[in-house]
């Protein structure tokens, strides 16, 4: 990793890693024109962000994001 590389890390276990051009880091995939998925390969946490309006120049102004984080503790962990 060089000097003043940008991490990308996952909000839900704090696995970082350095951000690479294509984000395979964050197993970035589109899942059709308007919406992307990004996942945490550590713990599978995941968002789905999904565009409803774009500018003059087609930059997104508006949308939604659903964010699903995974447990981090096994269901044996928990007490009553």
């Amino acid at each position: 990793m060089s000097n003043g590389q940008e991490m990308v890390g996952c909000g839900n276990c704090g696995h970082a890693e350095p951000m690479t051009k294509e984000l395979a880091e964050v197993s970035f995939k589109w899942l059709d024109t308007w919406t992307t998925k990004t996942s945490c390969q550590a713990c599978g946490s995941y968002v789905i962000m999904r565009t409803w309006a774009v500018n003059a120049y087609g930059l997104p102004i508006g949308g939604e994001m659903l964010v699903v984080k995974t447990s981090l503790h096994s269901k044996g962990d928990r007490t009553k």
